[in-house]
């Protein structure tokens, strides 16, 4: 509880901080960029509103704020910053080119409304695949992320146009030009230096397209190579700062006290009072004492307690403290004996480890706290033994935040996978149908898929692991990469049919 406490503090806390941070840095890079006040206030306006509607949108629906809300708002301000950045740009160009206002803003429209439609909605439909996880916040994100998206289109398409109509343009004129103006100002954008720079990338790109396309399969293959090597993580006790007072505790508890998470297992047997039968008392012991000095990966079992525990000290307590008598009795009338005598001396220490019935047992054993993905092997090695050394009609069911996380580790990488499987599944077709061709609609999914496998080579490369925050990033790099694609693919059609 201390430590979930101290995650969503956090949460909130970074939340707030980096979404003030990317607002300040984006509206500095777009009056770099643009050196307009529309051309800052019009694309942050609709990012934040998004935000803010579909923050409030959670509110209203009940939906809470989760581990990975923390990426929500970084998402929503790249995507409405994206799609109105496009309309500006044009809408500018336009006037530069002598056209009126109400001429730019149609022309905006026109050259970028069906990419801008069509980049939000590839996008929103493969954030979409994520609400099939087993994981509710990966469900959540899959579907709180989309309906951010799904805004952002309305508030480009209406708000983005209306503030253009109203908004003062400073120097810019608001009447067409002359032809001899509007060539002079044609000409002097081509001369513009980003427009120099591009060129000169295209140029390089397409004379020697040989060499870009070798070097980028010898990326791809030592990105191959990488994620080959890279490791899969869910060590939520390395998420805190080390000096944060929950962790330096569950560091003292894991190196002197046994252990700071719990493996719980639940051993049931057929019939009331089944665990006054010696066999399976003993059998308990057997598989405890196997258990206890188990190590499988990182894993290892220090501390246990049951009932088997509580009746040895029974028996010892009861035989002059012997140490020879802290044992399970062989007699099944002695071990009732015994347990009644311990009820009724006043102490309810059995309520924590058996039914009223003596039916269903509990054995609890302490372990460090260590990255998830070595939970789920440890915890299937001491079900085997456990139910290799029960007698037949007794079972044993692992529980506890052990099998939780490990749980939740599973989950997470099985449905992230499943879901950005789902997404170029989703995005593909798509891209075919923007783009009207098979062909060049498998050739665009190229640069989509690209940066992300060179990605995941690269933290396999310098030993970054994947977890489930970082897999969630490649949802974000996707839809940067599809809307890249899309605008410029939508861009050489028109070009390359005129």
């Amino acid at each position: 509880p201390v430590l979930n406490t101290a995650l969503m503090e956090s949460l909130l806390g970074d939340m707030m901080l980096f979404t003030a941070l990317s607002t300040g840095l984006i509206g500095l890079f777009l009056t770099v960029v643009f050196r307009r006040v529309l051309g800052v206030f019009i694309p942050l306006s609709i990012a934040l509103l998004s935000l803010f509607a579909t923050l409030g949108a959670m509110g209203t629906i009940g939906i809470p704020a989760m581990p990975i809300s923390e990426i929500v708002p970084s998402f929503l301000l790249r995507m409405g910053v994206g799609a109105s950045v496009h309309l500006i740009a044009i809408f500018l160009q336009r006037l530069g080119q002598g056209s009126t206002r109400e001429e730019a803003i149609a022309g905006a429209l026109s050259h970028s409304g069906l990419p801008i439609t069509m980049t939000i909605l590839t996008t929103a439909g493969g954030i979409a695949s994520f609400a099939s996880a087993d994981l509710l916040p990966i469900a959540v994100f899959g579907v709180v992320a989309p309906l951010g998206i799904l805004l952002t289109l309305v508030l480009t398409l209406l708000l983005a146009p209306a503030l253009l109509a109203v908004m003062p343009l400073a120097a810019l004129p608001e009447t067409s030009a002359s032809p001899r103006d509007a060539a002079t100002q044609a000409s002097d954008a081509q001369d513009a230096p980003s427009i120099r720079m591009l060129t000169r990338a295209g140029d390089f790109a397409t004379s020697h397209a040989t060499h870009v396309l070798t070097a980028c399969g010898i990326l791809t293959v030592l990105a191959v190579v990488g994620i080959l090597r890279l490791e899969v993580s869910f060590d939520s006790l390395d998420w805190f700062p080390d000096d944060l007072p929950a962790k330096v505790a569950a560091r003292k508890l894991d190196a002197d006290m046994g252990g700071s998470m719990s493996l719980e297992l639940l051993v049931e047997t057929s019939q009331p009072n089944g665990l006054h039968d010696p066999e399976v008392l003993q059998a308990i012991d057997r598989a405890r004492h196997t258990s206890t000095g188990l190590q499988v990966g990182l894993v290892s079992a220090r501390k246990s307690i049951s009932l088997v525990d509580i009746l040895k000290e029974i028996h010892q307590a009861l035989n002059e403290g012997r140490p020879e008598a802290r044992v399970v009795p062989d007699d099944q009338s002695l071990i009732s004996q015994e347990l009644i005598l311990f009820e009724n001396s006043g102490s309810d220490d059995l309520e924590d480890v058996v039914d009223s019935e003596f039916r269903i047992g509990r054995m609890t054993f302490r372990t460090p706290m260590v990255d998830g993905s070595h939970y789920p092997p440890f915890s299937a090695e001491v079900a085997r033994i456990f139910n290799e050394e029960l007698p037949e009609g007794t079972t044993a069911k692992l529980t506890g935040m052990m099998v939780v996380m490990g749980r939740s580790f599973t989950a997470s990488i099985e449905t992230m996978f499943r879901s950005y499987g789902i997404a170029v599944a989703v995005i593909t077709p798509l891209m075919m149908l923007l783009l009207g061709s098979f062909r060049l609609g498998l050739i665009a999914m190229i640069p989509n898929l690209f940066p992300i496998v060179l990605t995941l080579g690269l933290m396999g490369w310098v030993g970054v692991p994947l977890e489930m925050f970082s897999l969630l990033i490649g949802s974000v790099a996707l839809g940067l990469a599809v809307d890249d694609t899309i605008h410029f693919m939508h861009g050489f059609r028109r070009g390359y049919s005129e």
